[in-house]
């Protein structure tokens, strides 16, 4: 019998949570023999910035971008992703993040196809709900990320219960044991508090850098890396220099192409974040036995065991304990060593990777059966 032939759809192909999570997908599916094309409305990854790209490539999926550079492109992109998704006449066409729902919408091709739609973090922005809630009337279903986020679309957007699916991100168990890298340009050891991610103001990174002089004073032993680029990086570096002799305490490794392998290392994990869906970099982290100190937004909550969620979230915006609770775990190895053990039995037993993977492959195939 032949197989669904699926198109995914995404805003970009640059390394990311929900970009890993599309690609994931598209070799998920071509491993279970159905036909699958990725396109991006944006442009292709810079060289350095391929690793995605490349692993759709060994696969030998077909992958296709819509040069897209902001709304000046927006009816161009639409008409290039119509003709495309005709050619390849999809019996799904699935799409993530907000942009590339609203584009998926705008083809029309929910006339032709079943759509499905991916809802990776909480919008922030009123007008993105509305418009998120337009576009969910041309889907089949809206996939979510996470309970969080399911419940935050049904109350705020306004989009129907029955119309929302939760599939959680998942970690591949293969590489939870792989040896870690031998030569980094920043060493991480057990006095390394890490941040991973994207140095945007979702993250909470640069609140989170004015409050380091109380975290890293008096502690000369402790250090922070942060791995990963974005629109804050001269903005943080320049904070840092301000900051006396903390400052000498303050690595900035830059983007990373494996940033498990400095999670293997470190002390442990923290993320500030504002607002979330379900960060990769928590089940990343937690499949290598580390602890996590995250404020308690979206999604996070969900990821870590019941028993230890008391020593790893703080309440939104609450500093003094979010700070506590990382001295807490950097200053008592015993501690972080079985909360991050824990924390590894929850991610591997719970968000497998290629479990999360089949449940969208039976979604799509309940679909098509309402359908037919």
């Amino acid at each position: 019998m032949a197989g669904m032939r699926v198109a995914l759809v995404i805003t970009e192909l640059d390394p990311g949570g929900a970009e890993t999570c599309l690609v994931n997908l598209a070799l998920h599916l071509k491993r279970n023999n159905h036909p699958v094309r990725v396109f991006s409305l944006g442009p292709a990854p810079q060289a350095g910035q391929t690793k995605l790209v490349d692993r759709l490539q060994q696969a030998g999926i077909e992958w296709f971008c819509g040069n897209a550079r902001g709304t000046k492109d927006l009816w161009r992109v639409i008409r290039w992703l119509r003709t495309s998704l005709a050619e390849f006449n999809p019996d799904i066409v699935q799409s993530m993040l907000f942009h590339a729902n609203l584009v998926v919408a705008l083809t029309g091709i929910h006339r032709q196809a079943q759509f499905l739609g991916g809802a990776r973090v909480r919008q922030p922005e009123r007008i993105r709900g509305w418009l998120q809630k337009w576009a969910s009337a041309r889907m089949s279903k809206l996939v979510c990320v996470s309970h969080a986020v399911a419940e935050n679309i049904k109350i705020c957007d306004r989009i129907p219960s029955d119309k929302l699916v939760v599939i959680p991100n998942g970690v591949e168990v293969t590489t939870c044991g792989a040896t870690a890298q031998e030569s980094r340009t920043l060493p991480t050891n057990a006095n390394t508090i890490l941040f991973v991610g994207r140095l945007a103001p979702q993250k909470g990174v640069l609140p989170f850098i004015e409050q380091v002089p109380r975290l890293l004073e008096g502690s000369s032993e402790l250090q922070l890396v942060l791995v990963g680029d974005g629109p804050l990086a001269n903005q943080l570096a320049d904070h840092v220099q301000s900051l006396g002799q903390v400052r000498k305490q303050i690595s900035f490794a830059g983007w990373q192409p494996e940033p498990i392998e400095w999670m293997k290392g470190a002390g442990c994990l923290v993320l500030p974040a504002l607002y979330e869906g379900m960060p990769n970099v928590v089940l990343e982290a937690s499949s290598v036995a580390k602890p996590i100190v995250a404020f308690d937004v979206e999604g996070i909550r969900e990821v870590l065991p019941i028993e230890t969620q008391e020593y790893q979230l703080a309440a939104p915006g609450d500093w003094q304990d979010f700070l506590a609770k990382v001295r807490y775990l950097m200053l008592n190895s015993i501690e972080r060593n079985r909360i991050g053990e824990q924390n590894k039995a929850h991610v591997l037993a719970n968000f497998e990777l290629h479990q999360q993977l089949d449940r969208y492959v039976q979604l799509y195939e309940s679909v098509q059966q309402i359908k037919s």
